[in-house]
């Protein structure tokens, strides 16, 4: 902050108007500065209440530090400027002195808008009870054995879960479902509802399903694979020939084509090698987290 030293030096400190000026803009940017921090329209100190009666004060209003003339409690208030005149060595009478302040008064500005600040150590009091209702409200909306999934960085993991999958800082109070610190491992595994009346699913961490799987030749599809052969035989049958009636000794025989066709079952060479084939639907890797 801008100081001037030497005032009461001996030897006689060169007082010009420069060097009021230099004071004067030095105190007024950096009340304005606080002002500001503090906010418009804000009780800073003073102006307790006993029965109607308000004590004096200081207020921050619009940027501007401003001392509070208390009094009888009023539902407005004013801010009111009174000036002073001096005498230059120019025989020149020029306004030189400017004293605002705030006070009641009919007309104004309503009193209920002036808000009180705490002081610092009320307000780290304040933050304190703040977080404290915060924490209650978060146990509120989440219970143990409640499990959410988030989707963030390597360098969010390490910073926020230790090596057992623990959480720490922003998720302190959490844990990664690994099977450490009281959570089931639900690393590479979908969910799946609850159902009692289905046996698979009817206890809670029931685990099951497979990622890829090989078909058993109870799961194929019925079907058939067509495959034939056809033998033919031609010759002359046993009964085709006839002895003449008049007993002649001589054998007749009579030829003929006959052609005669045979079914045969056979197996076909194999064919397929037999191996898994996936068995997931598209998916998108995330983390679990559960409430301790």
């Amino acid at each position: 902050m801008n100081k001037v030293e030497q005032l009461t030096n001996l030897g006689g400190f060169p007082m010009t108007q420069y060097t009021l000026d230099f004071m004067q803009q030095s105190y007024r940017g950096a009340l304005g500065a606080l002002a500001n921090l503090v906010g418009s329209a804000v009780i800073v100190s003073g102006m307790e209440e006993n029965g109607n009666i308000v004590g004096n004060g200081w207020i921050s209003y619009n940027g501007e530090l401003l001392p509070f003339t208390g009094g009888p409690k009023q539902s407005t208030w004013i801010i009111e400027e009174a000036t002073e005149n001096r005498l230059f060595a120019d025989q020149v009478s020029r306004t030189v002195y400017f004293t605002r302040k705030a006070r009641f008064a009919a007309g104004g500005i309503p009193y209920s808008s002036l808000q009180r600040i705490d002081t610092l150590i009320g307000l780290k009091s304040t933050l304190a009870a703040m977080e404290a209702r915060i924490s209650q409200q978060i146990d509120r909306v989440w219970k143990r054995g409640d499990i959410i999934e988030i989707d963030c960085s390597g360098d969010y993991l390490a910073a926020n879960f230790d090596g057992s999958g623990l959480g720490r800082n922003e998720r302190t109070g959490w844990a990664i479902c690994n099977g450490n610190n009281g959570t089931r491992n639900r690393g590479g595994r979908f969910p799946i509802g609850y159902d009692p009346f289905r046996w698979e699913y009817n206890v809670i961490g029931n685990m099951g399903g497979q990622e890829t799987v090989s078909l058993s030749v109870g799961q194929l599809p019925p079907h058939m694979h067509k495959g034939a052969t056809l033998v033919s035989a031609r010759g002359n049958p046993d009964d085709g020939g006839a002895r003449d009636s008049a007993n002649n000794n001589f054998y007749i025989n009579a030829a003929r084509e006959q052609e005669a066709k045979y079914r045969h079952t056979l197996d076909t060479t194999y064919t397929g090698s037999g191996e898994a084939h996936e068995n997931r639907p598209p998916y998108i890797v995330s983390l679990w987290i559960m409430k301790l």
